[in-house]
């Protein structure tokens, strides 16, 4: 019971620090003037950002290695997307390589 007060007491502090950030945002804003120089500088720290989280979350899962299945789904979905296919189709294809890879990394590990 106590580990999950602590829990929703984290959830609704990062939802408050979430909605201060927005209100900042739109309270400041009139104060400042960014350039189209510096708004694309704040774009691309931003995606540059998200892309690092991605390729940690890929390549570990917590202090260990990620499986196989994991990251070729994930390098089969990058694939996909390069080449411009659906995101649908890309989901389904790299959630099935994921599960094949899995499936025969169990089956390899249990012999």
């Amino acid at each position: 019971m106590h580990q999950q007060f602590i829990i929703l007491i984290g959830i609704m502090l990062l939802a408050m620090g979430t909605y201060l950030i927005r209100y900042a945002g739109l309270s400041l804003g009139q104060y400042f003037t960014i350039t189209q120089q510096r708004e694309q500088l704040f774009n691309d720290a931003a995606t540059t950002l998200l892309f690092s989280i991605a390729i940690l979350s890929t390549f570990f899962e917590g202090a260990d290695w990620a499986d196989l299945g994991k990251i070729m789904g994930v390098l089969v979905g990058l694939f996909l997307i390069w080449k411009n296919h659906s995101l649908i189709t890309t989901i389904v294809i790299a959630m099935l390589v994921t599960t094949i890879f899995r499936f025969a990394e169990f089956f390899w590990l249990a012999q």
